[in-house]
């Protein structure tokens, strides 16, 4: 009974060595119905090694059989056995069967589930059990075969559990950044010409995808699920218009993730790609390249910060009234003024705090805890030179967000333009229902010059709407402005070279349409929001609430489609308005609070 119970050893402990390696690593396969080249060699090991054991095992009772059963039927039940776990796959799979691979060899036949390559795995576990059994009948097994192949079960049991403990390293979670677009969707609104960067950073661990542009400080949290499986050119989302990168020239190609939103991540050679499908067909791919300027910790830590505005109470956007509070502080700023206001990490290294301001305006701060430039800038422009230091001061920086402060690039030409006594109708703006009359000069004596070098007539630009009257009249140029629909007859002051604007003692600076004249000024109106905001802004709350209020009670004129105070009733809020108009060289408007 020797033989028989080598024999019987040898492919119970073979087996049992298996199954705990297949329990403890699961043969490194995944979910997809591609395995990988590992994934595939272990699975492919175990079924040879699951039939060819019940072949030796049912083999050892017929050892003193003739050859045609004590060899024929174990390698026919070695053979089913391995059918049998392919049949149970099959239905786990729902008629399927994970591939290990692509190709001929790889794909299911006609018919059948199984592929060339199954076929194959069955084939060889009848012709183990066959070999076995066969040199078993002439040179019978003893000691040193049973204690290799327990030594041999033990190794591959023990490789298993050490394996599962230490998990397996993967060089694609890393943090990249924008490299290229290499395919854009015809029909996407997104152009990109080729070559144009994107600021955004890109976070890849093993079970979250971090997408952050480092412009807005914006952050994106998708569910990832990470895998590696080989595809073919086929499997690959298809371009409508066939003009998408060509796939085929590159060898290893594999889809390692799949987004929570529909995108997936695939490596093809050593490039990583970020592809966007508009199903069935392809729509965008990003080319990422891993990235040191900005590490994961960067990115925990800016997650962390915008979490904790929005869960803490006492951490609220900033206002214009908290900038101009903080404009007053001038030099004496320190970084402790800023802890109350929501702010995002931006710049390439994430060292720059983005504070976004109520109506638009944005401040940053740069240097880190070393509080370098607080540059703010104005929502008319995207220009960062175009920004000022908040260090500036309070006066400048009510300057710099004048509506009537121009952030534009062009400049006037004037080929003998001056009128003296003329009025032209230069343009009538339907947005805010109002006539624009230039004085004094000829319009089609006066070119707008752009940094680009473009040239065209001043009235032609504005019919364009290459800038706005704002902009000509922080240039000098005096206009009227009449409101389309007028029935109190009068107009708009937007003459800024000779009118300044006080606030007990602080200048202002309104926008053009702020102040309503009749008669020459004889009765005087003024724009109730933009007047309660300026109060607000300059630390006049109570007076500012004064004012809200009386607009809520009707008592007010509308002049293009906005609310205006009389200044007579000014007088009733406890504010006063003096106005110098017998001052030749400027018109000071003085607006005196009461305490």
């Amino acid at each position: 009974q020797k033989t028989p119970l080598v024999l019987q050893g040898i492919s119970t402990s073979m087996l049992i060595g298996l199954c705990v390696f297949a329990n403890t690593t699961a043969f490194f396969r995944q979910t997809e119905p591609i395995q990988t080249p590992l994934a595939s060699l272990l699975t492919c090991l175990f079924f040879v090694c699951l039939g060819s054991t019940v072949g030796i095992y049912s083999g050892s009772f017929l050892l003193a059989k003739r050859s045609a059963a004590r060899i024929g039927l174990p390698v026919a039940l070695a053979m089913l056995a391995t059918i049998a776990m392919y049949f149970g796959e099959a239905v786990m799979m729902k008629d399927s069967l994970y591939r290990f691979g692509t190709g001929f060899f790889f794909d299911g036949l006609p018919a059948v589930s199984l592929a060339p390559a199954d076929i194959l795995v069955i084939l060889l576990s009848g012709a183990i059990a066959w070999l076995v059994l066969a040199v078993s009948g002439k040179h019978a097994p003893g000691l040193k075969a049973s204690l290799a192949a327990v030594l041999v079960s033990a190794t591959i049991a023990i490789s298993g559990a050490a394996l599962a403990s230490s998990p397996e390293v993967v060089d694609i979670f890393k943090v990249y950044r924008f490299s290229e677009c290499l395919y854009m969707s015809p029909f996407s609104s997104l152009f990109m010409p080729p070559g144009k960067a994107l600021p955004i950073v890109y976070s890849l661990r093993e079970d979250s995808f971090l997408e952050f542009n480092t412009a807005t400080g914006d952050i994106r949290s998708l569910q990832a699920s990470f895998e590696k499986t080989p595809i073919r050119n086929s499997d690959f989302p298809s371009d409508i218009l066939k003009s998408a990168p060509d796939i085929s020239s590159y060898k290893k190609k594999y889809l390692v993730a799949t987004l929570s939103d529909g995108q997936r991540l695939y490596q093809m050679d050593g490039e990583i790609w970020l592809v966007k499908v508009n199903e069935p067909y392809l729509w965008s791919i990003y080319l990422l390249e891993p990235t040191d300027s900005v590490s994961f910790e960067d990115l925990e830590r800016s997650q962390a910060i915008q979490e904790e505005a929005f869960s803490t109470p006492d951490i609220r956007e900033m206002t214009c009234k908290d900038l101009y509070a903080l404009a007053r502080k001038g030099k004496n700023l320190t970084l402790k003024d800023f802890e109350m206001f929501e702010y995002k990490l931006t710049g390439a290294d994430l060292s720059v705090r983005l504070y976004h301001v109520e109506g638009g305006n944005t401040l940053t701060i740069s240097g880190g805890e070393e509080l370098g430039k607080i540059d703010l800038l104005s929502y008319r422009t995207q220009d960062g030179s175009k920004s000022i230091d908040l260090r500036d001061g309070f006066d400048e920086v009510a300057s710099y967000l004048s509506p009537m402060n121009s952030l534009y690039d062009f400049t006037i030409e004037d080929e003998g333009a001056q009128a003296q006594g003329r009025e032209e109708l230069i343009y009538e703006y339907e947005y805010d229902e109002c006539r624009y009359y230039l004085l004094n000069f000829d319009s089609s004596k006066l070119f707008a010059v752009f940094s680009s070098g473009e040239r065209m007539p001043l009235k032609q630009a504005f019919e364009e709407r290459r800038f706005v009257v704002e902009d000509v009249l922080a240039r000098g140029y005096s206009m009227r402005i009449i409101p389309s629909s007028n029935p109190l007859g009068g107009e708009f002051t937007a003459h800024r070279n000779w009118v300044v604007f006080t606030l007990n003692k602080e200048k202002f600076y309104p926008s053009k349409s702020f102040m309503y004249l009749i008669d020459e000024g004889l009765v005087t109106y003024f724009d109730v929001s933009e007047l309660a905001d300026i109060l607000s802004w300059y630390g006049y709350d109570e007076a500012s609430k004064k004012l809200q209020d009386f607009a809520k009670s009707g008592a007010t004129q509308s002049i293009a489609r906005k609310s205006y105070i009389a200044e007579k009733d000014l007088a009733s809020l406890d504010i006063s308005v003096v106005i110098g108009w017998m001052i030749s060289s400027h018109t000071p408007i003085e607006f005196i609070v009461s305490p």
